[in-house]
């Protein structure tokens, strides 16, 4: 993926050499190589695309050489930022078999977390179910049917707070599907 020579504010760059981030601590960030053809120097940049709740909102521009700054890169940061979530959300679609969704009861309705990605060695904590069974949801780049399936635990789910005690987590009866 590519974006294509630029010209904002009188100054041209590239970015290319895009890739989204799949694994590991980085999972959800893209890195990048950005070229400003004045400075005739090439920059790598990373973009979270993923909200990270650990490091901050998705759709962001975190850093151009690690945080290096100067004035061409401070008037261009917007652009670059816009320029990078246009092309990012028309190009990458998260998919839901890329999620590992677990349950667990903490006290206060279910913990959802998603196993597959961690930050600071625990598992990304991607929703909440009330004990009333209200979900709020943390993760905003979440696929439907992810989305679909955590809703229809918390409508239909009859569990216990644990396998040793009978008392349940949800103070509603469960709907039938």
């Amino acid at each position: 993926m590519s974006i294509s020579l630029n010209d904002i504010k009188g100054e041209q760059y590239e970015i290319y050499n895009i890739e989204y981030v799949t694994f590991g601590h980085l999972k959800g960030y893209i890195t990048a190589k950005i070229y400003f053809t004045s400075s005739e120097y090439e920059h790598e940049l990373l973009y979270r695309f993923l909200d990270d709740h650990g490091n901050g909102v998705g759709r962001t521009l975190v850093s151009i050489d690690y945080g290096n700054t100067g004035e061409l890169v401070d008037v261009l940061w917007t652009e670059i930022e816009s320029s990078l979530t246009t092309r990012a959300e028309r190009s990458i679609k998260i998919k839901s078999d890329e999620y590992d969704i677990g349950y667990g009861h903490m006290g206060n309705g279910l913990t959802v977390w998603d196993r597959s990605r961690e930050i600071n060695g625990d598992y990304l904590t991607i929703a909440h179910i009330g004990p009333d069974r209200v979900v709020k949801f943390y993760d905003t780049d979440m696929p439907d049917d992810v989305r679909e399936r955590i809703e229809r635990v918390a409508r239909t789910s009859d569990c216990n707070v644990s396998t040793t005690q009978d008392q349940k987590v949800f103070r509603t009866p469960p709907a039938s599907e």
